[in-house]
């Protein structure tokens, strides 16, 4: 399996320029889908895997969220792409939560897992709708199948944030 954690790739230069700005660019990123208990954790857990060095920090939430834990399958497949869990990425300990205006407030960045999601958000909250972007190509939901199906829905948002945050991606 080829992966981002795999590769030697690195962060855009324009983000990474602007992440160090005290004024500009995205230090904190939000991810948002529709429970909270697969994609968009999966998806935070990643990226502060993968661009921990930087002064960047992603949290997750979703649109109908109801307080569950992240999907076992969500965190096997996590730690079988290799990401490992920190004290500042304790992933199998999270819990869902409802994206609400205080959360998007804190984010320089939200990213929805699909285009639906970017436009819910826009339409319940457009007053942050500068800041709300998705995924070039939606990310299917995985809730409810086998860690083989989590594990090619993390391989696909791996894609999808090589796209948005590194340079060669």
């Amino acid at each position: 399996m080829s992966s981002i954690l795999e590769a030697d790739r690195s962060l855009s230069p324009a983000l990474l320029k602007e992440s160090k700005s005290e004024s500009k660019g995205p230090k904190n990123i939000l991810f948002v889908c529709s429970g909270n208990t697969c994609r968009s954790p999966m998806a935070a857990a990643l990226f502060n895997h993968r661009f921990s060095k930087y002064e960047m920090k992603a949290l997750s939430r979703g649109l109908f969220a109801s307080g569950g834990p992240i999907s076992e399958n969500a965190v096997e497949a996590l730690k079988r792409y290799g990401v490992e869990e920190t004290p500042d990425n304790n992933y199998s300990l999270h819990v869902s939560a409802n994206v609400d205006s205080d959360i998007l407030e804190e984010a320089d960045l939200v990213v929805a897992m699909t285009s639906r999601h970017a436009l819910s958000l826009i339409i319940s909250f457009p007053q942050f709708a500068s800041k709300v972007t998705s995924f070039a190509n939606d990310i299917p939901d995985p809730f409810g199948q086998d860690v083989d199906t989590y594990i090619k829905c993390l391989s696909k948002i791996d894609e999808e944030l090589t796209k948005i945050f590194c340079s060669n991606g």
